[in-house]
C-alpha cells in the first residue's frame, strides 16, 4: 500500500470535485458535509492485477483542503510484489492534482 498526502489552498471548492469527476469518470464517489471520497480502479499488466486507489478530500475550511491518496492491491504472486504499480498510481493521481491546481491558480503542497 502506498499513501501520499497533499494540501491545497484556493477558492471555489466545487471546481475541484467537478474536475476530479471529469478526470476519473468511472469512479465511485461518497460525499459527506466536508469529506469527499473517490475510489478508482486500474489494471496493471506488469503485475497482472487490479489496483484500487482512494482519494480523500477533507475540506478544513472554504479555502483549504487536505488530500490523501491511497493505492493498494497492485501486488502479484505469493510475495505480493508490486513492481512499483502503487507508487506509479499515486504519482499519476498527483499529476492530475498538479494539472487541476495549475489551471485554477491553487497552491499545492506535499505534506
Amino acid at each position: 500500500m502506498e499513501v501520499s498526502r497533499l494540501s491545497i489552498e484556493g477558492t471555489d471548492r466545487a471546481s475541484l470535485v467537478d474536475s476530479l469527476k471529469k478526470e476519473f469518470p468511472d469512479c465511485y464517489m461518497y460525499i459527506s458535509e466536508n469529506v469527499f471520497i473517490f475510489t478508482t480502479q486500474k489494471f496493471y499488466l506488469r503485475t497482472s492485477s487490479n489496483l484500487l486507489s482512494v482519494i480523500i478530500l477533507d475540506y478544513k475550511d472554504r479555502h483549504r483542503c487536505n488530500v490523501e491518496i491511497i493505492s493498494g492491491g497492485g501486488g502479484s504472486g505469493l510475495l505480493q510484489i508490486t513492481l512499483g504499480s502503487e507508487s506509479s498510481s499515486n504519482n499519476e493521481i498527483i499529476n492530475v492534482f498538479e494539472k487541476i491546481c495549475g489551471s485554477y491558480g491553487w497552491i499545492l503542497q506535499k505534506r
